[in-house]
């Protein structure tokens, strides 16, 4: 009956609008929110849908399967893991007939702590900070037995920043380990474990510092030091103080004293040296003195019976005791280690010549650079003194000079009376380190002259100073009288006289004249050469000059007459 109204109402519809059975698309995705951990992995969404549809992914590491269908279906979304240390989203769309459905998919961060690398952490300690990079809470723990060591002082910054500890000195000669953790509260990241060794602790020590006296000397200085080192005197002092040596090493002698043996059977005896810390076993020395006049060598060391003082070799690197077995402390006795780890900065000071107290440091260095440097400060006392330099030489011309003097007394300039005629004390500078200032007159003599000057202390505390000034001799060069040439030429010498270096120079046209040479020294002869004159009457020059300069030139004219046949043939042309 239901169907029969139904065919009726369509049938009626039909003619009036026309009759459509299609359904509306539908088109729906559940759920529409899929959130994923950093490992990733894989969920599903429902599909429902009348129509065919086709399904995308977006996003990194995003994938969607199938990706097309028709009608309902269960679609798989799978998203890969990560390491990403921020978060991740992305999407799923599906389309059908015009019609779209999204999911939103997000996935979690990676959870990371990162730190930087574990340092050796110097013998002094102090604050230091190690790089961390985090998206996560964290704790962070130190060992148990290194917490008397190491301090966490907290986190300086946010995400990306740095974990700062503060290390205790140590204060021991050997290195130690301590081990720090870094968790994450949460336990998805993997704990971080920081290993820090603290060196162990390099020492140079030397003893206070010392005031040189004024008239220098070799000094010694103690130093205690487990490390190589160099000793570096300051520039500004290397003039006056000089490092000598280093007294003793780490290799030294075990040095002994044995009496004589007067029995004539051989007598045995022990020597133990034992480590102070235990750390090395005993070492024993077996001595065997042998009966008068007998010497043999073994193993051991065989002692000769006169006995005597002998070394045995030693090297070491820790503190040691040497004990006689009580049965032969009579005759064996330890006399001394001749090299510890303690030994002596020998340094040489030169004399301080100056009125002032000077001062010089001397730096010691670690080689390895692990110890700060240590400075010694040398203060050298002034010398008591009145300090002038050498005689002075006075040029010949005289004049005004200066004259260094150091000093720290009250003083009188006394110029002897052969010399006041030349010699004028003109004043004293300044004061402690000045200049005495003298006036000397010309020197008119062809010889050098002497006076002195005596400083003499007002105090009388200071032996009186003699200062000697010498002043040159003048310069002079003195030549004979000019002399004619004859005709013919020929070699001539003339007169001179002089007290310094000169050279002579020939002028005149043509090559008829010429120097020959100076035949003696202070008063001797020029000797010159001339060709025969042929021609007219003529004239030469020949210049006389100081090559030390301060002399006037000397300038000497030779005139060569003309030959008496040249003038006879004149007379005659001009008579025909």
């Amino acid at each position: 009956m239901k169907r029969l109204l139904t065919y009726l109402f369509c049938a009626s519809a039909s003619l009036l609008f026309g009759c459509n059975t299609t359904p509306d698309p539908v088109l729906t995705v559940t759920p529409e929110n899929l959130a994923f951990s950093a490992e990733g992995g894989a969920q599903t969404v429902q599909v429902k849908a009348n129509n065919p549809w086709t399904a995308s992914a977006s996003g990194s590491g995003i994938s969607v399967n199938p990706s097309s269908g028709e009608g309902d279906a269960t679609v798989t979304v799978t998203a890969t893991a990560t390491n990403s240390t921020n978060p991740l989203s992305g999407s799923v769309t599906f389309r059908s007939e015009g019609l779209a459905a999204t999911v939103s998919v997000t996935q979690d961060e990676r959870k990371v702590i990162q730190v930087g690398d574990v340092m050796v952490i110097p013998a002094e300690g102090g604050t230091f900070a190690v790089d961390i990079q985090y998206n996560t809470e964290y704790t962070v723990e130190v060992e148990a037995s290194a917490k008397s060591w190491i301090s966490f002082l907290g986190t300086r910054a946010l995400q990306s920043g740095k974990l700062e500890f503060q290390f205790a000195e140590n204060q021991n000669t050997d290195p130690r380990q301590g081990k720090v953790t870094v968790k994450d509260n949460s336990g998805k990241a993997a704990p971080v474990t920081l290993n820090f060794v603290q060196e162990e602790k390099k020492v140079i020590t030397v003893g206070d510092v010392m005031t040189i006296p004024a008239e220098g000397g070799t000094f010694a200085v103690d130093i205690q030091y487990n490390t190589d080192f160099d000793v570096v005197v300051e520039s500004g002092a290397q003039s006056w103080i000089t490092f000598v040596a280093t007294r003793a090493l780490k290799s030294g002698q075990l040095e002994f004293q044995f009496a004589e043996n007067q029995s004539t059977d051989p007598r045995q005896g022990k020597v133990t040296v034992k480590d102070k810390s235990g750390k090395v076993s005993d070492i024993i020395l077996t001595f065997v003195q042998e009966e008068k006049k007998v010497i043999t060598v073994g193993d051991v060391m065989t002692i000769p019976a006169e006995g005597g003082t002998f070394m045995v070799d030693i090297q070491y690197n820790t503190d040691f005791d040497v004990v006689v077995e009580s049965g032969a402390q009579h005759w064996i006795t330890f006399v001394a280690t001749r090299a510890l780890q303690s030994g002596k900065l020998e340094l040489r000071f030169a004399e301080n010549p100056d009125p002032d107290t000077r001062q010089g440091r001397v730096t010691v260095k670690d080689k390895n650079g692990k110890v700060s440097p240590i400075t010694l400060t040398f203060v050298q006392e002034e010398k008591k003194v009145i300090d002038v330099g050498d005689g002075m030489k006075i040029p010949a011309e005289g004049g005004t000079f200066t004259y260094s003097i150091q000093y720290n007394t009250d003083f009188d300039v006394v110029v002897e009376s052969g010399a006041q005629s030349w010699i004028k004390f003109v004043a004293t500078r300044s004061l402690t380190s000045g200049y005495l200032e003298f006036s000397f007159e010309a020197n008119p003599n062809p010889e050098e002259r002497t006076g002195k000057v005596t400083v003499k202390d007002k105090s009388g505390k200071v032996p009186d100073i003699t200062i000697t000034f010498v002043q040159e001799e003048k310069k002079i060069i003195q030549v004979g009288a000019v002399m004619t040439i004859p005709p013919e030429g020929g070699t001539f010498a003339v007169d001179i006289q002089y007290n310094t270096d000169y050279k002579v120079q020939v002028f005149c046209e043509g090559d008829w004249m010429t120097y020959v040479q100076t035949r003696s020294l202070i008063e001797g002869k020029l000797e010159f050469y001339f060709k025969e004159n042929k021609g007219d009457r003529r004239e030469c020059y020949a210049y006389v000059f100081s090559t030390e300069g301060g002399i006037e030139t000397i300038k000497l004219c030779f005139k060569q007459e003309t030959s008496i046949r040249d003038k006879l043939g004149t007379l005659a042309n001009f008579r025909v």
